[in-house]
């Protein structure tokens, strides 16, 4: 990795990352407080698909159990 020594890019990387700081806090706190709606009507459906229909969330679970162990034998077999 080749270390940066141009005194301007090391000026301008500096401002941009205060910068990035500075909008970090910013675009946080509009996420909080705008989608806090989004996240509760996401909460609020997930639990009523479990409670409404709990076999389909059982299906979902086994279905992705059988996956990921089917996957994992197949890698292993192809790494062999």
């Amino acid at each position: 990795m080749e270390i940066i020594k141009d005194p301007k890019i090391i000026a301008a990387l500096e401002l941009l990352n205060v910068s990035a700081k500075e909008k970090k806090e910013d675009v946080a706190k509009a996420v909080s407080s705008k989608y806090t709606h989004l996240r509760d009507a996401l909460i609020n459906d997930g639990k009523n698909v479990v409670t409404d229909n709990p076999w389909l969330v059982a299906g979902g679970i086994a279905l992705s159990a059988v996956t990921v162990g089917l996957s994992y034998f197949l890698i292993k077999k192809m790494t062999e």
